[in-house]
């Protein structure tokens, strides 16, 4: 064997990129590839069957639950004895990171058997990462949820269906007591919102607070002295919240007198809609490093255009040299009818102070009725934030009525600014092109980088001219998608056509893109002689 390969960092690095099949045939035939190979092998394991298929093959059995459907339902044949579990263990030291999904169909005996079985917990020592999914337990087989985690475990995702108080229940104030160096804690808000016991939801927030290591939280909702905890952790870098509380004023004013409040927060997500409670606490923030926001929201009822100003001009006062994700996602519930008026579309101006945020990358500004935007809001954009990799300023309804600001010639200065821009979602008037743009589209300005165009409902009228202004501004351009005309509430006829129209950009686009390809590898041709 090559000596090169006697250096344990190179042969984990040859089983990190190999396939799994390479990777048993190196476990089987080469007592020097064994040990790296099963670790990685086993690092990553979606449900507990192959661990459990380690034990003997006469103690249990599959088989389909209900009948004749596609989940594949696991049970013992026989009791478990614990000499049965020397090759199950063997492995189970090895498993780093666990889904547990509803593929397979556990009763909550295989839980108990397996547990009495067991001579030492837990069963997985040395999990770090443990994630829940669709799960549906029974108040049996919960309790035996804990036999799975070591005192190693990081990070926790529940994402429970059935029963959510029962898990919970059995193992936040497990956690509390073993494992107080767990970092991230992931609860579905589904599991703990209108659903949930207030004896569970105290337990959560006890849990919560007694965690001094925890960097990522995500829950349906938090209470006042539980902000107050997080506010103090050092190393505390993500919070998603669906229900955002309104913060009572005797807790307002101890997050005011922490210093500084949040000092390590780096992401935030929430999916209230209540803005005087969301500027109260972005309003504490002490963080340098704040980078992240998210936003995502019911439109009714439509928040009012001075709310979106106060809103947008405190992000850029406290973080604007830090931000660099912002996104409001205001979407549609489908309970309700869009409003056709242009008077509920948002002016510019509300996202005007947004200007001051030098240094944002990505940029979701999808509200209900769109935003009223022009030619020269968008230059600004450009000129603003010329570290873009995403724009998307897409309406999710907009009045008939509305005819865009934005011509062609308005997405020039993306192309000379954001040079870094991949995908961009806006909505333009296709129809009108000016001489110059059509005997010099962008006046010989054009960028690289963007590959993904998505004009929603933007009115067009000459395809070949449209392609050939956005194959000389965007050269690379692979993809142009459109809307079905549901946005502004219009009848069929009098969206398809543009929609074809745009159907025969984007052929004709890739027919360019081929085109300079083929340029590319074209040979020069030599000067002609006079």
């Amino acid at each position: 064997m090559h000596r090169g390969l006697h250096i344990p960092e190179v042969v984990e690095l040859i089983c990190a990129a190999a396939a799994s099949s390479t990777l048993a045939a190196l476990a089987r035939t080469c007592q020097t590839f064994q040990p790296p190979a099963l670790a990685v092998l086993w690092e990553t394991q979606s449900e507990l069957t192959n661990l459990l298929k380690c034990l003997p093959s006469d103690a249990w059995e599959t088989y389909q639950s209900p009948p004749n459907s596609y989940i594949v339902g696991f049970r013992f044949r026989r009791p478990i004895a614990a000499s049965d579990l020397t090759r199950l263990l063997f492995y189970a030291e090895k498993v780093k990171t666990l889904f547990i999904e509803h593929q397979v169909s556990f009763s909550w005996s295989v839980y108990a058997a397996l547990s009495l079985a067991l001579p030492v917990y837990p069963l997985l020592p040395n999990l770090r990462h443990l994630t829940i999914l669709t799960w549906q337990p029974t108040e049996h087989a919960a309790p035996h949820i804990r036999m799975l985690v070591g005192h190693k475990l990081r990070s926790l995702v529940f994402n429970l269906q059935g029963g959510p108080e029962l898990v919970p229940g059995h193992i936040l104030p497990y956690l509390t007591a073993f494992h107080p160096e767990l970092t991230s804690l992931h609860i579905n808000p589904v599991v703990f919102g209108t659903q949930s016991t207030t004896a569970i939801t105290e337990s959560m927030y006890l849990t919560i607070r007694s965690m001094k290591h925890l960097q990522d939280l995500n829950v349906g909702t938090l209470d006042g002295p539980t902000i107050s905890y997080l506010a103090t952790l050092p190393h505390f870098h993500s919070l998603e919240v669906g229900i955002f509380p309104e913060l009572l004023n005797d807790y307002k004013t101890k997050l005011a007198a922490t210093e500084p409040a949040f000092p390590a927060l780096r992401q935030f997500t929430t999916v209230s809609r209540s803005f005087p409670s969301i500027c109260s606490f972005m309003e504490m923030i002490g963080s340098d490093v704040f980078t992240e926001l998210t936003l995502s929201f019911d439109s009714e009822p439509s928040i009012e255009t001075h709310s979106w100003q106060i809103f947008d001009t405190l992000i850029s006062q406290r973080f604007s040299k830090s931000l660099k994700k912002f996104i409001i996602d205001e979407h549609n519930s489908f309970e309700h009818d869009i409003p056709d008026s242009l008077d509920r579309m948002i002016p510019k101006d509300a996202f005007h102070p947004l200007l001051a945020c030098s240094h944002l990358e990505d940029v979701v500004i999808q509200t209900m009725h769109g935003i009223l935007i022009d030619n020269d809001f968008v230059e600004k954009i450009a000129v603003a934030w010329p570290q873009l990799r995403q724009l998307n300023l897409s309406p999710m309804g907009q009045s008939v009525e509305y005819i865009p600001s934005v011509t062609m010639t308005g997405l020039v200065p993306l192309a000379e600014h954001c040079r870094y821009l991949t995908s961009l979602t806006i909505v333009f008037d296709a129809t009108v092109l000016d001489a110059h743009a059509k005997e010099k589209p962008g006046a010989g300005i054009h960028s690289e980088s963007l590959v993904e165009l998505d004009v929603v409902e933007s009115p067009i009228s000459s395809p070949t001219a449209v392609a050939s202004f956005l194959s000389a501004i965007f050269p690379n351009l692979r993809t142009i998608t459109s809307r079905d005309g549901a946005i502004r509430n219009m009848a069929v006829e009098d969206w398809q056509d543009d929609v074809e129209k745009w159907h025969s950009v984007n052929d004709t686009i890739q027919v360019f893109v081929s085109a300079r390809a083929q340029e590319h590898h074209l040979p020069t041709c030599p000067p002609a002689e006079l």
